[in-house]
C-alpha cells in the first residue's frame, strides 16, 4: 500500500483494508511530533524515502490514528 491509500484506509476506518496485521503495524508506525517537525522542515520533500513519506501522510489522520491506539 502506498503511504498515501494508507492515509486513506486510516481516515475512514476502512476495515476490508485495514486488517488486523495492517492495524498493528500502523499503530507501530505512528510518528512522534519531533519525528514529524523534522519531516516538516527538511527542504526537499520529494528525495524523501517511503517511510518519510508515509510519516507525512499519517500526520495528517492523528484522531484516527488515536482512535486505532485505543
Amino acid at each position: 500500500m502506498t503511504p498515501l491509500e494508507i492515509k486513506s484506509a486510516v481516515l475512514s476506518l476502512n476495515e476490508s483494508v485495514l486488517t488486523a496485521d495492517r492495524l498493528k503495524a500502523v499503530k507501530d508506525f505512528v510518528p512522534s511530533a519531533e519525528e514529524i517537525k523534522m519531516l516538516l522542515d527538511y527542504p526537499s520533500k520529494s528525495e524523501l524515502g517511503n517511510a518519510e513519506q508515509y510519516y507525512l501522510q499519517v500526520r495528517r489522520s492523528t484522531c484516527s490514528l488515536q482512535k486505532i491506539q485505543r
